[in-house]
């Protein structure tokens, strides 16, 4: 999770996630998980589904290169 500020200026946390072959999974399905294990504010507005995360030369997760989270609509998916 990352703290992303959006294009209307507002901070926001957004998930970054990655499914393992043949699972389908939302939005929905994490915020509810999620939920019910972390205090309200540190559940994600946001997720973006990703099909690799993008990796250093050290072969960890490059923060830099992860893409902004498109559109508010993409939290309610």
């Amino acid at each position: 999770m990352i703290a992303r500020t959006d294009s209307l200026g507002d901070n926001q946390l957004a998930a970054y996630a990655v499914s393992a072959p043949g699972q389908v999974v939302t939005a929905g399905a994490l915020r509810q998980f999620l939920k019910q294990h972390l205090p309200e504010y540190m559940v994600p507005s946001t997720f973006v589904f990703l099909d690799v995360l993008p990796l250093t030369a050290n072969g960890k997760v490059d923060r830099q290169a992860l893409p902004a989270p498109e559109t508010r609509a993409e939290s309610d998916q």
